[in-house]
């Protein structure tokens, strides 16, 4: 353990850590061998009520800033984030901790500061999400992954009882009410530039068969996934989890009811009819519009 630096072996310590300082290829001595408990208790405690300067800190968010440039390290997070998604053990702990966040168990009760900074990250400017490049990347992440059913229960399960507060209920209202346009506009842009697998893949087969089309076309207070102007039918193409989320199965409904009034003809595709077969999935359906 080291001491501290007002100790006198402090600068012997020193010189001995500054010659034992392994360079590159080297292997580290204590590779394989794990702390003990009781070790990591006394480094713990040592360590307990001492507080970083701020040259320290940007050092630190410097050196982890370029450690991530890196591929060969992006490589290790993802492979290591891999293998902790397949472990039980890890996914227990996770949803435990996750569990205390949300409730604040005795025990782990976040504080009221913890709870202001937490809203502050999420909902501010800096949040990482929330930056158009992060946001691509995430999507570029996804793209061609399909989520085992394991996954998918696990998320509904998550989902169950989780609704926007009245005050985030009532601002949404608002902001349709008094902007629908730029709504529309808004949700059909997102949609034309992250289209889903299925969509992509109904849409090879519109192209295929030379079927006239319109992608995320707006049609009043919705947009749909593809619209035919010869047939005046409309094509939405349901992801089985999101498609199955109840207040999903709600909106759905009103949706069609919407567009129905309007003298629209609606076939609804669902993702594993796609999976199964996009061209007979569509050719089907559009005979029992017909």
């Amino acid at each position: 353990m080291a001491p501290r630096k007002d100790s006198p072996k402090y600068d012997e310590w020193l010189q001995k850590v500054s010659k034992s300082h392994f360079k590159k290829g080297q292997v580290p001595w204590n590779k394989g061998h794990p702390v003990p408990e009781e070790t990591r208790q006394k480094i713990s405690k040592s360590l307990k009520g001492r507080k970083l300067s701020e040259e320290r800190k940007q050092k630190m968010r410097e050196a982890v800033k370029a450690a991530l440039n890196r591929p060969e390290v992006r490589a290790k997070i993802s492979e290591a984030t891999r293998r902790a998604h397949q472990n039980s053990e890890t996914e227990r702990r996770r949803s435990e901790a996750i569990s205390r966040a949300k409730t604040g168990k005795p025990g782990h009760p976040p504080s009221e500061k913890q709870k202001q900074r937490l809203i502050e990250v999420l909902t501010g400017d800096s949040n990482p999400a929330k930056r158009a490049d992060v946001r691509k990347k995430i999507s570029e992440a996804l793209k061609g992954r399909s989520l085992t059913e394991e996954w998918r229960e696990k998320l509904r399960r998550a989902h169950i009882g989780l609704r926007h507060s009245d005050a985030t209920r009532a601002k949404m209202s608002k902001t349709r009410r008094e902007n629908p346009e730029t709504v529309l506009k808004g949700a059909r842009a997102s949609r034309l530039a992250n289209p889903s697998s299925i969509e992509l893949a109904i849409e090879d087969v519109l192209k295929a068969l030379g079927i006239s089309y319109e992608s995320q076309k707006a049609i009043g207070f919705y947009v749909v996934d593809f619209y035919l102007p010869e047939h005046n039918l409309v094509i939405e193409c349901d992801g089985e989890y999101w498609h199955n989320l109840p207040e999903n199965i709600a909106r759905d409904k009103r949706k069609d009811t919407y567009l129905r009034k309007r003298g629209y003809n609606i076939l609804r595709l669902k993702e594993h009819e796609i999976k199964e077969g996009p061209e007979a999935a569509l050719l089907n359906g559009l005979k029992v519009v017909r």
